[in-house]
């Protein structure tokens, strides 16, 4: 996986197309890997967070079937760009209704691991929504 975000480190300026240039190679990589469908949601609210949800029936919606998921954001560092990924643990709190709260400041997000397994591990299983 980091081999994808040296790549694009290296081919221009990160922080000028990190969604097609850096997590789509890496969702689609992902996608391959588990021998699923694609579905990708964002880049949404201030911490530019993508959803990425595999999925493996064509003919239904993505989230009304079993799927997995798993939210990542750029984390930017000097010129370079990582990728990290939501925990969904909450390490801070926000006022109910603030910008903070409105998008999930207060959840932990880490590096992304190096490989596609560890990324797969991490992802979210659900049968339906």
């Amino acid at each position: 996986m980091h081999d994808i975000i040296r790549k694009f480190n290296h081919s221009r300026k990160p922080q000028r197309d990190w969604r097609d240039g850096a997590i789509m190679p890496l969702a689609k990589c992902l996608a391959k890997a588990k021998g699923c469908c694609l579905y990708f949601m964002g880049p949404f609210g201030l911490r530019s967070a993508c959803t990425l949800v595999l999925y493996a029936d064509k003919a239904k919606k993505p989230l009304e079937q079993e799927h997995w998921s798993i939210t990542v954001m750029p984390h930017f560092v000097g010129d370079n760009t990582e990728i990290w990924y939501d925990t969904y643990k909450t390490v801070q709190t926000y006022p109910e209704g603030s910008i903070g709260a409105l998008n999930n400041l207060g959840n932990e997000t880490l590096p992304l691991p190096d490989t596609t397994d560890e990324i797969l591990a991490l992802m979210y299983h659900s049968n339906s929504l």
